[in-house]
């Protein structure tokens, strides 16, 4: 049976609520969630378990051999670059080309959907979610349906992928409105969020590549993938913006270092409203009257 979603949101029909979506965690998605933002305890590599132990290890020599894989980007994806790089493409043109991967369609109509965009009446059309997440939106959609697709074959990581996705969403839309105190543009900061998590996603897809190589069925234990997105997080992403050819869109030169700072900051604000925790420490960049509208919104 597939396991409940640790977030848990009224259904599509129902709509958000006017007084805004309750959002229930279970203990584990809490735990996972301020992990997140926590710096792991100083582990010795030995004291792990031997999971965790070849887990962490095989990333480590894969990355010093320049040997990790990372997942080549979809037919679906490159498409989607080409279109938003073609001043002819209409709205036709990318419907097409998402109608083309009937996993990403879905991925794609329940990204719609979803409470992120506000809309009570959900929709079955395809040309409709493309036009509510909006053409200069897509392309980071379609990286992250993409990465999530490439974790859940595994058959594992189920709730953490879904943890991971709703949080980028909801980084996606706050940095969006709040694109002005980030100093971005609203297209740049809905796509810094949508991919702030990006690592993450490829260190929990390598796990069947170990599994595979090794001949061994392993599953890293949280502490495990804490560590490992502590440790390795940067380096991944940045090996994967070589590799794709996105550096500008991942890792972008000019982008100034405030940015990655304020979305830290945007994060925290983010797991402690969703695990009633306490807040962020107050910033100079934005009032705690600014930041409680934009999470509210």
């Amino acid at each position: 049976p597939q396991a409940p979603s640790p977030v848990e949101r009224p259904r599509p029909d129902e709509g958000p609520s006017a007084k805004g979506d309750s959002v229930t965690l279970s203990p584990d998605a809490v735990r996972f969630l301020q992990g997140l933002i926590s710096t792991p305890s100083a582990t010795d590599l030995q004291e792990l378990p031997p999971h965790d132990r070849l887990f962490l290890s095989e990333i480590m020599t894969r990355l010093q051999e320049n040997s990790l894989e990372v997942p080549v980007l979809s037919n679906t994806a490159i498409e989607v670059s080409r279109l938003l790089a073609d001043p002819m493409s209409n709205l036709g043109d990318f419907v097409k080309a998402i109608e083309s991967d009937p996993a990403l369609s879905v991925s794609v109509l329940r990204t719609a959907n979803s409470a992120f965009y506000g809309l009570s009446v959900p929709t079955t059309s395809l040309r409709e979610a493309v036009f509510r997440i909006g053409l200069s939106q897509l392309r980071t959609i379609v990286i992250l349906s993409h990465m999530q697709d490439k974790v859940l074959q595994s058959g594992l990581f189920e709730q953490e992928v879904l943890l991971l996705s709703d949080l980028s969403l909801a980084l996606a839309h706050l940095g969006k409105t709040l694109a002005p105190e980030l100093g971005l543009e609203r297209s740049v900061a809905f796509t810094r969020g949508t991919l702030w998590h990006l690592e993450h996603f490829l260190i929990m897809g390598t796990l069947v590549e170990v599994a595979r190589q090794q001949r061994v069925n392993t599953h890293p234990s949280e502490q495990c993938l804490h560590e490992a997105f502590f440790r390795f997080g940067l380096k991944i992403r940045e090996l994967a913006a070589r590799i794709w050819g996105l550096e500008e869109l991942l890792t972008p030169e000019t982008e100034e270092d405030d940015a990655a700072i304020r979305y830290q900051h945007l994060q925290r604000a983010l797991i402690a409203a969703w695990t009633g925790t306490d807040p962020p420490q107050e910033v100079d960049w934005l009032s705690q009257q600014r930041l409680a509208e934009a999470l509210a919104k």
